[in-house]
C-alpha cells in the first residue's frame, strides 16, 4: 500500500517526498494510512484502540517514521517532538538534563510514555513523569503522538496525551561528531534468523555539554550507552510470540547549590541512571474476525546522585519498578461495519528513595477493565464509544468514558468530534505515609474531561507529465478541564489537609486543591508542489489558566506553557543530495505559577543536508540555532547557542 504524506511540521517532510504515490488521474484522494504501534512487524495496535486508518481517528495524531527521524538528524527524541504543534518541551540545561514534554498545555507528568509496549513513567519521581532527557533517537523505528486525553484505552497518566515509541528499524548505523566534543553513533541489525525475526542493536552518546547553570563556566557532560533487542516467532499457525528488551546506562554532570552562598551554580555533582524495559507478548488469532493477546511488561529505573564533596556514597538514591500484565480481545479485525476491543490489565508498582537523613518506600497496585466499540451505520459516518474502570489499592475506583464521531463530507474532507476523559493516579511519593515525610495517603486521582473537534482535508492530482502535487490540511480545536490536581501545600495555609493534624508534616504535604483549563487549537499544512520539494507549516494556540477558586494564582497562566507556537520549513531532495531547514517560534511564558518570572519568546532556525557517497553510504550534517539565539525555557538553566554536527551513515 502506498503511503500518504503525513501531516507534520516542516522538519518532517522528507518522508512525504519519499513516500508520495504516483498518480495518473486528474484528481484523487490520498490513500488511507494506518497509524499503528507495532510490537512486531505485522502487529496492529492503534493509539486509540481498535485498528483504524489515520483519516478515521477521532483525535489529533502525529506519526513519525524512521525516515523522518533520519531526515531531522536530531539526537534527542524531545527535540523531534518539539517540532509538533501543540507539544511543548523544556529541558534543565544540556542534553541529558531533565526534559519534560507537555501536550496541549498539560503537565509533563500527565504525558503517558510507552516504549515497545512498556509504560516507562518513573515511579520514583515526585510527580511520576518520564524524563525524556535519557531518550535518544538512534534505532527508533516509529513515534506516534496522540494529542488529547485518552484513559479509556491507556489508563492512568494519559490526561495530556500519549507518546508511543517503537524501537528497531532497518539494518544500518551512523556515527557523527559535533560541537562540545559530541560523539554519537548507533548500529542495528534486523532480519530473519532461522524461524525467528530478530532486531538487535546499540548506541552511544558522549558530550562535554554546556553548563547546566545559566552563566556557569564549567561544562556539564552527558554519557550514555544503550542496547536493545526484539524477537518475533510463530511456533504454530495463528500463534505469534514476541519479546523485547531495552537497557540504557547514563551519567550526567549536575550543577547545584553549594555553600556558603547556596546559589545555583557550578558543582562537581553528577547522576547515574540505569533503565531496563522488557516486554513479552503472545497473540492468538482464533478466526479472521477475532484475535486475543496476552502481554507482560517490566520497567526498572535506578538513579543515584553523587556529591564528591560529601564522600563516595550516593547523596540520593532512587529505585523504581513496575510490572504489568494484560489481556486484550479484539472482534471485527477484518470487518468494516463494527469492531470491538475489550481488555483487562493489572500493574504493580514499587519505589524506594533515600538520602543521608531518611528513607521512603512504597508499593501499590492498580487493576483496570475497558471496552471500546466502533460502528459504521452509514458509508460516510463512523461512531465510537468506550469505557474503563480502574481500581487502585490506595484510593479506590475511577471511571473514564469516551465517545467520538467522524463524518466524510467528501472523498477528500473528513470532520471529527470527540469527548474523552483522563486521570492520573497519585504517585507513591505523594501517597507516602512515612512519618516526617511529605505524602498524603488520602489523595484522589487527578481527572480531566476533554472536547476535540477537527477536520482533515487532503487532495492531490497529477500535472506536468504526471508529476504529483498535493496538499494536506489538518485542524483541531480543543478544551480540557482538569480537577483534583495535586499540589504541595503548607500545613499552615488556608487549605489544611487532615494529615497535618498528626504533626508529622512540619514542612507541608500534598493535597487535591487545583483546577485548570487548557483550550486552543492547532493548524497544520503540508504542500508537495513537486516530487522533490515539500513545504510545511504548523501553528498552535494554547491558552492555559489556573481555575482554583480562592488560590492566589487564580486566573494565572500555567507555568512554562507558551500561548503561541509555530514552525515552518522545507525539504528538497535532489539527485544524490538533500537539503532542508526549519524555523521554530515559541511565544512568551512564565516560569512559575505566580507569573512573576517571565520567559521571553524566541526563534530557532536549523539547516541540514546530506550527500550520497554510494548507494549504501551518505554523509550528513546540520547546524542548529543557526542565528545563535539567546533564550531560556527554564529560568536559571543554560541553553545551547549555535551548534554543528557532521557524520556518516549506512543503510545496508
Amino acid at each position: 500500500m502506498s503511503r500518504c504524506p503525513n501531516l507534520k511540521p516542516a522538519a518532517l517532510l522528507a518522508a512525504t517526498l519519499l513516500s508520495a504515490p504516483a498518480m495518473a488521474q486528474d484528481v484523487v484522494t490520498y490513500p488511507e494510512e494506518p497509524v499503528i504501534y507495532s510490537q512486531r512487524r505485522d502487529d496492529t495496535i492503534i493509539v486509540t484502540g481498535t485498528p483504524q486508518p489515520r483519516v478515521t481517528l477521532p483525535a489529533s495524531v502525529a506519526a513519525l517514521s524512521a525516515d523522518d527521524l533520519l531526515q531531522l538528524q536530531s539526537q534527542s527524541v524531545a527535540d523531534v517532538l518539539a517540532t509538533l504543534p501543540g507539544v511543548g518541551v523544556t529541558r534543565n540545561g544540556p542534553v541529558g538534563g531533565f526534559t519534560g514534554v507537555r501536550i496541549r498545555g498539560a503537565d509533563a507528568a500527565q504525558t503517558l510514555v510507552i516504549i515497545d509496549g512498556v509504560r516507562v513513567n518513573d515511579p520514583t519521581s515526585p510527580s511520576g513523569g518520564f524524563d525524556f532527557g535519557n531518550l535518544l533517537s538512534g534505532n527508533i523505528a516509529r513515534i506516534d503522538v496522540l494529542r488529547g486525553s485518552n484513559s479509556v484505552i491507556w489508563g492512568s497518566d494519559a490526561i495530556g496525551g500519549v507518546v508511543l515509541v517503537e524501537t528497531g528499524g532497518a539494518t544500518g548505523g551512523s556515527i557523527e561528531y559535533g560541537s562540545h566534543d559530541t560523539i554519537a553513533g548507533h548500529a542495528l541489525y534486523a532480519g530473519n534468523v532461522g524461524p525467528a525475526w530478530l532486531s538487535v542493536g546499540g548506541g552511544w552518546y558522549d558530550t562535554d555539554g554546556i553548563s547546566a547553570a545559566r552563566g556557569g563556566v564549567e561544562a556539564d557532560g552527558f554519557r550514555q550507552y544503550r542496547g536493545q533487542a526484539r524477537v518475533m516467532v510463530e511456533p504454530i499457525s495463528d500463534v505469534t510470540m514476541s519479546a523485547s528488551i531495552l537497557y540504557a546506562d547514563g551519567r550526567l554532570d549536575l550543577d547545584g547549590f553549594a555553600p556558603p552562598t547556596f546559589a545555583f551554580g557550578d558543582t562537581a555533582e553528577f547522576q547515574t541512571t540505569q533503565e531496563l524495559y522488557a516486554a513479552a507478548r503472545v497473540e492468538h488469532r482464533i478466526s479472521g474476525d477475532f484475535v486475543h493477546r496476552f502481554s507482560f511488561a517490566l520497567a526498572d529505573i535506578n538513579r543515584d546522585t553523587f556529591d564528591p564533596a560529601s564522600g563516595p556514597a550516593p547523596s540520593f538514591a532512587a529505585r523504581g519498578r513496575s510490572e504489568r500484565i494484560g489481556w486484550q480481545g479484539e472482534y471485527g479485525v477484518s470487518t468494516d461495519p463494527m469492531s470491538v476491543l475489550v481488555g483487562v490489565d493489572r500493574e504493580w508498582t514499587r519505589s524506594l528513595t533515600g538520602d543521608a537523613f531518611s528513607t521512603d518506600r512504597g508499593r501499590t497496585a492498580i487493576s483496570g477493565v475497558f471496552g471500546q466499540a466502533n460502528v459504521r451505520p452509514a458509508a460516510a459516518l463512523r461512531l465510537g464509544i468506550g469505557a474503563r474502570y480502574d481500581d487502585h489499592r490506595r484510593f479506590g475506583g475511577d471511571a473514564s468514558l469516551s465517545a467520538h464521531g467522524i463524518y466524510d463530507v467528501s472523498p477528500g474532507l473528513s470532520l471529527r468530534a470527540g469527548y474523552s476523559e483522563g486521570f492520573t493516579a497519585p504517585t507513591l511519593f505523594q501517597l507516602s505515609p512515612t512519618p516526617s515525610g511529605f505524602g498524603n495517603p488520602a489523595l484522589q486521582p487527578e481527572e480531566s474531561t476533554a472536547y476535540d473537534v477537527g477536520f482533515i482535508f487532503r487532495r492531490s492530482r497529477a500535472l506536468l507529465g504526471n508529476a504529483p502535487v498535493g496538499i494536506r490540511i489538518e485542524g483541531s480545536l480543543f478544551r480540557r478541564d482538569s480537577r483534583n490536581l495535586i499540589d504541595f501545600v503548607s500545613c499552615f495555609g488556608p487549605v489544611v489537609p487532615r494529615i497535618c493534624g498528626t504533626g508529622t508534616r512540619p514542612f507541608g504535604t500534598y493535597a487535591n486543591i487545583d483546577r485548570a483549563r487548557a483550550e486552543g487549537g492547532e493548524l497544520e499544512i503540508t504542500l508537495m508542489p513537486s516530487t522533490r520539494l515539500s513545504v510545511s507549516a504548523g501553528y498552535a494556540f494554547t491558552a492555559t489558566r489556573d481555575r482554583t477558586v480562592g488560590n492566589a494564582n487564580f486566573g494565572n497562566r500555567l507555568a512554562r506553557r507558551p500561548v503561541h507556537g509555530a514552525i515552518a520549513g522545507f525539504d528538497y531532495r535532489g539527485e544524490g543530495f538533500s537539503l532542508g531547514g526549519d524555523v521554530r517560534l515559541v511565544g512568551d511564558s512564565f516560569d512559575d505559577a505566580g507569573n512573576f518570572t517571565r520567559l521571553d519568546g524566541y526563534a530557532l532556525a536549523n539547516v541540514r543536508a546530506s550527500v550520497a557517497v554510494t548507494d549504501q553510504f551518505e554523509m550528513f550534517g546540520r547546524v542548529e540555532n543557526l542565528f545563535d539565539a539567546d533564550y531560556q525555557n527554564v529560568a536559571g538553566y543554560g541553553t545551547y547557542g549555535r551548534t554543528f554536527s557532521i557524520g556518516v551513515r549506512a543503510r545496508l
